[in-house]
């Protein structure tokens, strides 16, 4: 089927002025030369001409649909990279006030918490970057962390994250009760290229635990 709908106007004017002779005129008349296949030949190469029109729009079209799909893949790169956290360069541990109370320690100037004989402390590890602003490990990343106590009155462990670490008083609870207790942490990173950074380390040497001893546990009763 003929696509002359499609086409404008001017075009095809412009296509019969310059590409079609028109018949030869003897005296006053034109003389067919070849009639219906003569017209034939015309609508031939006007359906090859709009054919033709036809494919070079397609061609500009996908070319152009080629071009912003490209811009878009790079757009999504540049956003990407400017998503990116920053490097870490350090890290750091504190401990929430849960069920502790902050004490100002006045002989050191430190803030220590007080942690209650049958309590815990959860500290929450993160790291931050060169200028010591808070950043975050690139997105799939791996955290290995090994936690010690610097007095086995308290226990620490780090949950499957490697960001939370658990503090709790021995059992049995010794005596003195365990006091200035520093938790100190080793991480490594792991990202997803397999590449390593670390280890990080820190602690809570700006803000140890006290244990202190809490409320009774329960009575007994004895008979004379």
């Amino acid at each position: 089927m003929l696509k002359l709908q499609l086409v404008h106007a001017g075009t095809l004017v412009a296509f019969l002025n310059s590409h079609i002779a028109p018949p030869r005129v003897v005296g006053n008349r034109p003389k067919a030369d070849g009639g219906i296949l003569y017209s034939v030949s015309i609508l031939t190469r006007i359906e090859a001409a709009i054919d033709k029109g036809f494919a070079q729009q397609k061609a500009a079209s996908d070319a152009l649909a080629a071009t912003v799909q490209l811009q878009s893949s790079q757009l999504a790169q540049i956003l990407e990279i400017l998503n990116e956290p920053d490097p870490i360069s350090g890290a750091e541990i504190k401990f929430k006030e849960n069920n502790m109370t902050k004490l100002q320690h006045s002989s050191h100037g430190k803030l220590k918490f007080k942690l209650n004989d049958s309590g815990t402390a959860t500290g929450t590890i993160s790291f931050f970057d060169s200028v010591g602003a808070p950043t975050t490990p690139a997105a799939g990343a791996t955290i290995a962390t090994t936690v010690t106590s610097s007095d086995p009155g308290v226990t620490v462990s780090v949950d499957a994250t490697g960001l939370i670490v658990t503090a709790a008083p021995a059992s049995p609870l010794p005596s003195p009760l365990p006091q200035g207790v520093v938790v100190s942490f080793t991480t490594n990173v792991t990202n997803t290229d397999g590449s390593v950074l670390g280890p990080f380390t820190g602690d809570n040497s700006a803000d140890p635990l006290n244990v202190t001893a809490g409320g009774p546990a329960g009575a007994t009763i004895t008979f004379a």
